[in-house]
Formats: C-alpha cells, structure tokens, sequence
C-alpha cells in the first residue's frame, strides 16, 4: 500500500492555577549544635506561616538540607557552622502569594524565589492538544492527497514527538480580584505528532 506521512502539532492554551515559590532558611553560629536548634526554631516558624495561608502537607516538599562548616572567606579560618534548608511550596491560591512572600521573610526566611506558575491538572489540555494534533495532521494529508488525485484510506501509524512544549506564552489572568494584582499569563501546551496514512487513487 503506498503511503503519506504528515507532521501535524497541536495547542491549547491554559491560564496557570497553582504557584510554586521555593524558600530557603540559612543560620550560622559558632557551634553545630546551635545552628541546628537556630535552624528548627526558624523552620518552625516558617511552617506555622505556612500552615496559616491554608498550604496543605502534600504541596510541601523538603528539597534540600545541609550541615557544615562556615568560612568567612576562601583559606580563612573556620568561624562556625552553617545549617540551610530549601522548602518548595504549591500555592494554589495565588491571590495568597503576595502575602505570603512578605509572611516568609518575617519568619526568617533567607530567601523566596518564584512564582513559578503551573497548572494543576496538565493532562486534559495534552489530551486536548494530542487531539488537534491529529485534526492537523490529517487536514494536512487530506490537502495533499487532494493536489495529488489521491483519497486516504486510514492512519497506519502515529508517532508523538516527545520534545512536548509547555510554557508561558501571554497575559491572560489575574492573581488576585484586584486590578492591582499582578497579571497571569497563559500556558501554551503543545504536541507535535507525525502520522502515516494509508493512500490509493481516486475511483478504486
């Protein structure tokens, strides 16, 4: 049978839900032992700030923790002990994340970064963006066919690209309800598929 392979790609766009911020707490003090208790009580507090923004467990995760000696500077001597920490936190009210930037740092956060904006529930907009995927494709095919005085008789094969793209693209949203919070841009989820189609000439 011959045949026609065609690229198609498809895109949806979302407006993201969920805010990730990452928070890191450093202490310093002359003695391990210190800088450790130093570390948990500011950690605590971080977490009671947490807590009272209405994070739940799962949208915390612990992605680092070290313990070790501090030096001012490169051949100095050792002035003490360093305990660090970095929590990532999923925000899914954003109109919270202002606040709680400010919340953070009063606890003793040594740094926030972020909003890395996500959307919580990706897999329904690649569903979607699989199936334009495929509508282009076969739009594709069917042009070509066309010109060519050719009719398909049906997909053989389809293959995804797995480079998915997913990513900000525009303005689409708002943080929060007021006209001062900080805007939201939209999403692109994209999939590129390439399809084989089955093709005969016209009239057999």
């Amino acid at each position: 049978m011959r045949t026609i392979e065609v690229s198609g790609q498809g895109v949806v766009y979302a407006i993201p839900d969920v805010s990730v911020l990452e928070v890191q707490c450093r202490v310093v003090d002359p003695q391990a032992t210190s800088a450790r208790a130093a570390y948990a009580a500011t950690m605590d507090r971080i977490s009671a700030v947490i807590r009272k923004a209405g994070v739940q467990g799962d949208d915390v995760r612990s992605s680092r923790f070290t313990l070790g000696e501090y030096y001012k500077e490169h051949n100095a001597p050792r002035e003490g002990f360093y305990v660090e920490g970095r929590l990532s936190i999923r925000v899914r009210d954003l109109a919270e994340v202002a606040p709680l930037f400010d919340e953070l740092v009063a606890a003793g956060a040594t740094r926030v970064e972020g909003p890395n904006l996500e959307i919580s529930e990706i897999e329904p907009y690649r569903t979607a963006a699989r199936k334009n995927a495929y509508e282009d494709a076969l739009s594709r095919a069917r042009t070509y066919c066309e010109v060519a005085g050719l009719r398909i008789v049906g997909p053989l094969q389809i293959q995804e690209d797995d480079k998915e793209s997913y990513g900000a693209l525009m303005m689409g949203g708002k943080m929060g309800a007021d006209d001062e919070d900080l805007l939201v841009g939209r999403h692109k989820v994209s999939v590129s598929v390439k399809v084989t189609f089955g093709i005969e000439p016209l009239g057999v």
